[in-house]
């Protein structure tokens, strides 16, 4: 019988542990438990469950016999794995064992959802070619994590206006406590370095990241696309850039995928480019085509009811 917690356990942990099979893709297991914590959202000083307004329940733990399952609960009944937005490729948390016990909780594997991808085509939009005059625009393949860290603080200290803070706060530096640590710090972590961040980091540290950099005459960071290299196709993580740029958002946004399109035609890749389940505006001229994405959902009205009922979802 499946059971729902709100913790993790000894039990629970090397369960979690078990899921990763070695892809670095998929993340690793520290990230999940911090998603857990930064989600859970536990009022200090009342001890009630919150949630984000997006979400009905948040990072609740469903056990299996020989698996755990991170999710939160949208109001509209979707089942969002933790970390889905970082992390494209949540496979080793959909196997046919995984997803045939969900079925005794009322989940089930549809196919409601859609992603929006760019065919194999060369970047031709004038946006890029104009953002190309003003900027330095690359693709790169062999970031470390220490580059990772610093783009991003350039972003982040553009924004403010500030000289960026680079001190290289590293999970080691957290320990094992990550809830103690942000109650000490009081959730001030420097400059963005989020759950987020640290999977960018890991890609990096294995290999698996491909960014697009744009950069200005002073080789400061204005903007920057993350993406992750998969088995049919490069998918788009995250999009970031400085709105303190004297420049239109939407040329430097568009810069940046056109930069990763140009990359893919000029290296033969035969993979489409990924935007996953949301168009930005700025996308529009991207030719985005349509395909459909597995995703979960409590199709049982009563299953959800109960859900909602235990956690103070309603």
């Amino acid at each position: 019988m499946l059971g729902i917690h709100t913790a993790y356990d000894k039990e629970r942990l090397e369960k979690l542990s078990r899921m990763f099979d070695g892809d670095p893709r998929h993340g690793n297991m520290a990230l999940y438990v911090r998603e857990h914590f930064d989600l859970k959202r536990i009022c200090e000083r009342c001890g009630k469950r919150t949630t984000a307004s997006r979400l009905a329940v948040a990072s609740v733990i469903i056990e299996g016999s020989s698996w755990v399952l991170p999710i939160s609960l949208a109001h509209d009944g979707r089942v969002l794995i933790d970390l889905q937005e970082s992390i494209s490729d949540q496979s080793n948390f959909l196997t046919e064992q995984i997803t045939g016990e969900l079925l005794e909780l009322g989940i089930t594997l549809t196919e409601n959802g859609v992603e929006y991808v760019i065919p194999v085509m060369p970047g031709s939009d004038a946006h890029h070619q104009d953002a190309q005059e003003h900027f330095s625009c690359r693709v790169l393949t062999d970031a470390s994590p220490e580059d990772v860290l610093k783009w991003n603080a350039e972003i982040e200290a553009l924004q403010r206006n500030q000289k960026p803070n680079l001190r290289p706060v590293t999970p080691e530096m957290v320990g094992e406590d990550w809830k103690a640590y942000i109650t000490a710090v009081t959730g001030e972590l420097t400059y963005a370095y989020n759950v987020q961040t640290q999977y960018f980091q890991w890609l990096a540290e294995h290999g698996q990241l491909v960014l697009a950099r744009m950069s200005d005459e002073h080789d400061r960071t204005v903007g920057i696309a993350y993406c992750v290299p998969e088995q049919y196709q490069l998918c788009l993580i995250k999009t970031k850039w400085s709105p303190a740029v004297p420049y239109q958002k939407s040329a430097v946004a568009n810069g940046l995928v056109f930069t990763l399109i140009d990359h893919i035609h000029e290296k033969g890749l035969a993979t489409p480019l990924n935007l996953g389940p949301r168009l930005e505006n700025y996308m529009d001229s991207c030719h985005t085509v349509p395909v459909v994405k597995h995703q979960l959902e409590i199709t049982n009205r009563v299953a959800r009811l109960a859900i909602l009922d235990c956690f103070g979802g309603r």
